[in-house]
């Protein structure tokens, strides 16, 4: 049995207990969340959002509808749904999500940010490039003007995801720049040796590797798997895999470590092979 198994069963048994005691308590509506959290997480995701879909009805009767708890469920909905492939219902969700924080909290709240965030990933999905960049850049100003400085998790995140939008549209220098951006304040706050360091010169990697720019790709990417070996024994939570050709990079949940880092090696030498043979040419 997985451990994805183990836990899911667990919740299960948990939620059946609560249930029969206390019919539709807040107890019961917390084990479901979490239950559809682990169901999201091994990519049960039609059941995943069914139970999350019940966690917020009974969130919705006993606190009201702008309760901290349904903002939190229907921003997993979203992810959910997201992964389903139903983006117009993910962005229904994250929206209404959005505007009871914004309610609550207020418009410059670093939730409303993160928040903003998902909507920017939703419109990426979506093609709709200049309005992920404008919810990129609302977040961003959020998050300066909450913290004070660029030292903080959510301007680094945000500075990546605008930097994915610019390489995805092809504007390389913007793209360059602002992952250079995230770079810097990654080695600030974690060091060099980083999960959050290694994700954005994996991430610069991928850029120039797209521009057939394999010289200094395999230099990233080599930087990254280094990092990665070195860090992921830290992060059980951690079950990557990252599949190249010609350093394009897809991402899928593993639930092997070791096996990441096999794969990312394996990925790696496919790169350098790439960059031998167009040397041969």
């Amino acid at each position: 049995m997985s451990r994805f198994d183990e836990a899911i069963e667990n919740f299960e048994r948990a939620s059946k207990i609560y249930h029969k005691l206390f019919g539709d308590c807040e107890q019961y509506a917390d084990v479901l969340k979490n239950l559809a959290t682990v169901l999201h997480s091994s990519s049960h995701h039609e059941t995943a959002l069914a139970y999350q879909q019940v966690a917020l009805r009974i969130y919705r009767e006993r606190f009201g509808a702008d309760h901290e708890q349904c903002v939190a469920v229907l921003q997993r909905m979203a992810n959910t749904l997201v992964s389903l492939g139903r983006l117009s219902e993910a962005r229904a969700s994250i929206e209404e999500s959005n505007r009871i924080s914004e309610r609550v909290n207020g418009v410059n709240h670093p939730n409303v940010a993160y928040r903003l965030l998902i909507l920017g990933n939703i419109a990426c999905d979506e093609k709709k490039f200049d309005e992920a960049l404008s919810l990129y850049e609302r977040a961003l100003a959020i998050h300066r003007a909450a913290y004070g400085s660029d030292r903080n998790e959510g301007v680094t995140a945000t500075l990546n995801n605008i930097a994915n939008v610019y390489d995805q549209q092809g504007h390389v220098e913007k793209a360059h720049d602002h992952y250079r951006q995230s770079l810097a304040i990654d080695i600030d706050i974690f060091g060099e040796v980083s999960l959050n360091v290694a994700i954005t010169l994996h991430n610069i990697g991928v850029a120039l590797g797209k521009r057939e720019q394999l010289d200094d790709a395999i230099i990233y990417l080599q930087r990254a798997l280094t990092i990665y070996e070195k860090v992921t024994k830290y992060f059980e939570s951690l079950k990557r895999e990252l599949t190249w050709f010609c350093c394009l990079v897809q991402i899928f949940d593993l639930e092997d470590d070791n096996e990441y880092r096999v794969r990312t090696k394996r990925a790696l030498d496919a790169a350098k092979e790439a960059k031998r043979q167009r040397d041969a040419r």
